[in-house]
């Protein structure tokens, strides 16, 4: 007790007054001290001030201890009150102890003033803050009970012993079906599916300290209808009792849509893969059509015409110069056509093979732009056989769409290109030293170019990669299983 005592001192003799003051500065008590002698001193002085302990003797004229002590109880005072007196019965210092007072002193042994001082003190003080605890406790309870029985989410809480219910908010009752009373007649067990019940006792088991995600579960409602529910528990005390608080959120209609999206998403795939599919057959188609029979005419028309021009004398110098034009012009056309069935579908990717494709990929992207192309390519060969042929074209047409979007955009000066085979991994890497760009303003842009690469790369169940930074060059990477 370091802090500064206020004391009132309820004594009609001033000796024994100055002596109760002494004793308690021996003790090294700081205090300030008021002297009361009968009723109006006494009435004055808890009117005036504020009291940390009052001493008080048992009897003084027309006024006593018990009137003193009915006073602080009248006005609900919180302060330490010891009786100070000359002599009493047992009797009546056990009555007074059961009214409230701290603690009686005889006259006679004042040497334990200092001792019953400081208990009293620190009694009151440990009362207080006990006092004070249960009124935040009942505070935290009354907080806690109104957002339980207020929250729009189920909640409930269950003995982690017995299973049994012992709590469970309105919300609850009215999603489930179930009343009070039959939730308060039942075990958590009671609404899981059976097969999940021996996962539920384990879990009911484990020890959770905090909030604690304990993942999607399935629950039976009263109707016999299961539902998902996500669900978030931790363990507390509860009535001296080790419980579990539940907070339910039902994810049926989530879970629902997500497998809808799912299905939609895949079914979308599978039209968009069978859609290529059908796109690759139909260029396959029109670059044999026109390779063999355009090219085919082109090539009988181009011998006619040299035929003709065989037959012409040297009077007939205009004619054949004519001729010898429409032999060049055939000769431009034959070589359109070839290019043009090239790129619907060059008969190299399935004569040879793909790396062989990609090879003649980089010569035609060289000769084109002029931009040196150099292609690489690892153990591919001890797989070429094995590649499907939906894969095989998905990864040509990738290379196609890099190559042409550098020549382009990206101003480079060197490209590299790899085919690598490894662990059973295809790995196609594109490289180029361009001017770059920022990754996350083509995402927010949605570029069709990139978004069409992405998904011929899902389609195959593959990782598509793309990094870059202006001024630093491009490189997309793509990885499937073989």
């Amino acid at each position: 007790m370091n802090e500064k005592l206020h004391i009132l001192i309820l004594e009609d003799d001033p000796m024994d007054a100055e002596l109760i003051q002494k004793i308690i500065q021996r003790a090294g008590i700081s205090f300030s001290s008021v002297i009361a002698s009968d009723r109006e001193e006494f009435l004055a002085a808890m009117e005036a001030n504020s009291f940390d302990i009052i001493l008080a003797d048992n009897s003084l004229p027309q006024f006593d201890s018990e009137d003193a002590l009915n006073y602080i109880k009248e006005k609900e005072l919180d302060v330490p009150f010891i009786l100070v007196t000359g002599t009493v019965s047992e009797e009546f210092a056990v009555n007074m102890l059961q009214q409230g007072v701290d603690d009686y002193i005889l006259k006679k042994n004042m040497h334990r003033l200092p001792t019953a001082f400081k208990m009293a003190i620190e009694k009151r003080k440990t009362k207080r803050e006990k006092k004070a605890a249960l009124e935040e406790l009942y505070l935290s309870e009354s907080k806690y009970k109104i957002l339980f029985e207020s929250s729009p989410m189920p909640m409930w809480m269950f003995d982690r012993s017995s299973l049994a219910f012992i709590a469970v908010n309105n919300a609850a009752i009215e999603h489930y079906g179930y009343t009070r009373e039959e939730f308060f007649s039942m075990k958590s067990k009671d609404i899981r599916p059976e097969e999940d019940i021996e996962k539920h006792l384990a879990s009911a088991m484990s020890d959770l300290s905090g909030q604690y995600k304990q993942g999607v579960w399935r629950h039976r409602k009263k109707n016999g209808e299961i539902i998902f529910v996500e669900i978030h528990a931790h363990d507390v005390m509860y009535n001296e009792q080790s419980v579990r608080l539940v907070l339910i959120n039902d994810v049926t209609e989530k879970l629902k849509v997500e497998e809808k999206l799912k299905e939609t998403l895949t079914e979308t795939r599978r039209l968009a893969e069978s859609l290529q599919v059908v796109r690759e057959e139909e260029r396959t188609g029109m670059a044999r059509e026109i390779h063999d029979h355009l090219g085919q005419m082109l090539t009988v028309l181009r011998l006619e015409i040299s035929m003709i021009k065989s037959k012409l004398t040297p009077n007939d110098a205009p004619i054949k110069e004519k001729i010898e034009g429409a032999i060049n012009t055939t000769n431009e056309v034959i070589a359109t056509v070839r290019k043009i069935a090239s790129k619907l579908r060059p008969a190299l990717l399935d004569d040879m093979g793909l790396a062989a494709a990609l090879e003649w990929q980089c010569r035609e992207f060289r000769k084109n732009t002029g931009v040196s192309c150099v292609f690489t390519e690892e153990n591919f060969e001890d797989i070429a056989g094995q590649l499907d042929k939906s894969v095989a074209t998905a990864i040509f047409r990738l290379s196609q769409e890099s190559l042409t979007n550098i020549m382009k955009y990206a101003e480079a000066t060197q490209v590299q290109s790899s085919l690598v085979y490894k662990d059973g991994l295809i790995s196609l890497q594109i490289s180029d030293n361009g001017k770059g760009f920022d990754v996350e303003e083509i995402k927010n842009k949605k570029t069709l170019g990139i978004l069409g690469m992405k998904e011929r790369v899902l389609i195959m169940n593959g990782d598509f990669e793309l990094k870059s930074k202006p001024g630093s060059g491009t490189t997309i990477t793509v990885k499937v299983k073989l």
